[in-house]
């Protein structure tokens, strides 16, 4: 009996040791959740930096879609196509920018200058930076700016290369609406951006052409360096060849997702071909 009651005490003992341990347990808790707070709070405040240092090769899928709106403003049947894009960085703050087809034939090439904030400008044939960058289709990276630092809403210059030299100078407003380790960012322009073609008729020149209800949503991860997401959506206007007299209007969407992230042992060998392509597209 001396030994089952003893048992007995040993079991009623344990809680009385847990109580006493229990100011201690609790402290340590708030000790963890205190040290994640901080952790976040860190993380929240990381600045937006783009690095693609030499040799980085950054693989993004670029899905475009096309609408026909009808009459009513409602979208017809949408026609996508995917695209590979990849950036490689090749020093002194320069990226190539590569651009394939869905059947791998690659479509374009060019030599970008990049800054840690996302301004990208093309680089010509004895590499000077150019007003503008260069635009796949309506993408263009320069609807990606980051922050200088924790800024949640600013206004910035905006560089489009898919418009004229004319109209490629606009002022963006763009706002965080998402902070973190992987800020999300909303870059908008006011009103609609309005021009007429230059060039002969059977190039569609000397027709009224529109942009309106431009949004560009985008997340960035602050740890990599680089943008994880895009997404732009607008509304293209033209003026229809003559007999028409309604305006033809199309949804366009465009879809940046990120793919990989490798090294390249071609960025050297890269860069002489975008330069030699820059050399041979600028010769008169």
């Amino acid at each position: 009996m001396s030994l089952g009651y003893g048992g007995l005490d040993a079991t009623h003992m344990a809680p009385a040791a847990w109580r006493r341990r229990l100011p201690a347990i609790v402290l340590i808790g708030f000790a963890l959740v205190f040290a994640l707070g901080v952790a976040a709070f860190l993380l929240a405040l990381r600045p937006c930096r783009l690095s693609i240092a030499p040799g980085d090769e950054v693989i993004y899928d670029l899905t475009c879609t096309v609408a026909d709106l009808r009459q009513d403003g409602s979208p017809g049947i949408p026609r996508s196509e995917r695209l590979r894009l990849i950036l490689v960085g090749t020093g002194d703050g320069e990226i190539c920018q590569e651009v394939f087809g869905p059947d791998g034939t690659r479509r374009d090439l060019a030599l970008l200058s990049i800054s840690s904030t996302g301004s990208a400008r093309l680089l010509d044939q004895d590499l000077r930076p150019q007003p503008a960058g260069r635009a796949v289709g309506f993408f263009d990276l320069n609807l990606l700016p980051l922050p200088d630092g924790t800024d949640q809403a600013w206004k910035s210059p905006l560089s489009w290369a898919a418009l004229p030299a004319a109209q490629g100078h606009l002022r963006a407003t763009i706002r965080r609406t998402r902070s973190g380790a992987a800020p999300e960012f909303r870059l908008t322009v006011d009103g609609a951006i309005e021009w007429v073609a230059e060039g002969s008729e059977r190039q569609g020149g000397n027709r009224y052409r529109q942009i309106r209800n431009l949004v560009c949503d985008y997340r960035f991860n602050t740890v990599s360096g680089i943008y994880e997401r895009a997404a732009l959506k607008l509304t293209w206007s033209a003026e229809p060849p003559d007999g028409e007299t309604r305006i033809a209007s199309r949804a366009l969407t465009y879809d940046l997702v990120l793919v990989d992230r490798k090294y390249s042992k071609e960025s050297a060998a890269l860069r002489a071909q975008a330069v030699v392509r820059s050399r041979t597209m600028d010769r008169p």
